[in-house]
């Protein structure tokens, strides 16, 4: 009797001991991905501001480049203007009284 006992004891032990291997083994590995999601979550947020920055720059950038073609436009405006009044006094006749 006491051969068979110890004989299901032992038993029933090893059982017991695989399913809390088995159990730490998986929450090992829960863990292990948790630790990857938590790095890709990381990584993406960064590149995400990274990208909006990067937007932010390129949106000041535009309207610089917007300014400065207006301010272009209307100096060549003006210059065509100037260059407009040059010409008519040239035109002009100048005459020269006695």
């Amino acid at each position: 009797m006491k051969k068979t006992f110890v004989l299901t004891a032992f038993v029933l032990t090893m059982f017991v001991g695989q399913s809390i291997a088995e159990a730490s083994s998986i929450s090992t590995r829960v863990r292990v991905l948790e630790g990857k999601v938590a790095k890709q979550d990381r990584d993406i947020k960064k590149e995400t501001a990274a990208r909006l920055r990067q937007s932010q720059q390129v949106k000041a950038s535009l309207s610089k480049m917007e300014d400065l073609h207006i301010k272009v436009n209307y100096l060549l405006k003006k210059q065509k203007e100037q260059d407009r009044k040059k010409k008519k006094l040239k035109a002009r006749p100048h005459y020269s009284y006695p």
